[in-house]
């Protein structure tokens, strides 16, 4: 079986990275799995993402915080990612 590993780091220190991964974890014991379940979603239409992943929710995107730090941070917006 030949197997490729993509690693997805989250910076603890960042609130919103920290909330993303405290969240992931309650929602599943197999991250690997849920990962791939979500980019199978995307892939086959039941989601809409943009280079900066954001999905449409029921609830209002944060886009900024009080400290002026934005979620773009998160998927390296202007980088090449």
């Amino acid at each position: 079986m030949k197997l490729t590993r993509k690693q997805i780091l989250f910076n603890e220190d960042d609130a919103h990275q920290r909330e993303l991964l405290e969240w992931v974890a309650t929602q599943t014991t197999n991250f690997s799995g849920y990962v791939k379940d979500v980019l199978f979603a995307v892939r086959s239409g039941g989601f809409t993402a943009g280079r900066t992943a954001v999905f449409a929710l029921p609830t209002t995107a944060v886009t900024q915080t009080d400290d002026g730090a934005g979620i773009s941070d998160i998927f390296g917006e202007g980088d090449d990612v």
